[in-house]
């Protein structure tokens, strides 16, 4: 059984003042999921995540066109870096939806759908890399 405990605590700026819930257990002990997805994590990690992909759709940008071989090498890269953002920030919302009881419900169903939505816009992309891997 968890018992919600309410602390008040300074950012490091000292110019707010916020609410932070902890979870703790009758024994005293913090949850642990709590503590994996914290709200900044998952705000961390999706960033990150965007920012991969980001990065990877600037490589394909400035790849020299006429060089094939250029090509190759920036088609590979750019799948890989596609894949490891949407890997990194559909995880984190994936988890932080399922895990971060302190959050809204309304909210953690908008991390899940959201995460559905990067899955499913990678998705294809990864089947279409995947078919033409052989001929790069």
């Amino acid at each position: 059984m968890h018992v919600h405990q309410q602390k008040l605590f300074f950012a490091p700026t000292h110019l707010y003042c916020c609410r932070r819930t902890e979870m703790k257990s009758e024994s005293g002990e913090e949850s642990m999921e709590h503590e994996v997805f914290s709200g900044k994590l998952i705000v961390v990690a999706v960033l990150v995540g965007i920012l991969l992909i980001w990065v990877a759709q600037l490589v394909l940008i400035w790849v020299d066109w006429e060089n094939p071989e250029a090509m190759k090498i920036a088609a590979k890269a750019a799948s890989t870096l596609i894949g490891l953002g949407g890997m990194i920030s559909s995880v984190a919302l994936i988890g932080g939806g399922v895990l971060n009881k302190t959050v809204d419900k309304f909210v953690r169903l908008g991390m899940l759908v959201a995460a559905g939505f990067i899955l499913g816009q990678l998705m294809p992309l990864a089947v279409t890399y995947a078919s033409i891997w052989r001929y790069l």
